[in-house]
């Protein structure tokens, strides 16, 4: 029997797919109008909830005097 002592980056590298960044997730309830506004603002933006979420961290991160560091691992997919 084989006894693998790679971990999952290192045997999805093996494997041929490319090993992603640690994600961090976030969840935020809304209520529907919030929600419903959210939406609109992404269409009319032409952008993704995900970016203007990004966008909102990192104005939060600056008003308090933070480096805005925020951004999306995906963005490379997303064009973000």
């Amino acid at each position: 029997m084989f006894k693998s002592v790679a971990g999952p980056a290192t045997l999805a590298v093996i494997q041929g797919v490319a090993a992603r960044p640690p994600i961090k997730c976030t969840l935020t309830r809304l209520n529907p109008e919030g929600w419903r506004a959210l939406k609109l603002l992404a269409m009319d933006q032409d952008r993704s909830i995900q970016a203007l979420m990004i966008e909102a961290v990192n104005d939060l991160l600056s008003k308090y005097g933070m480096t805005p560091l925020a951004h999306s691992p995906l963005r490379e997919r997303e064009g973000d």
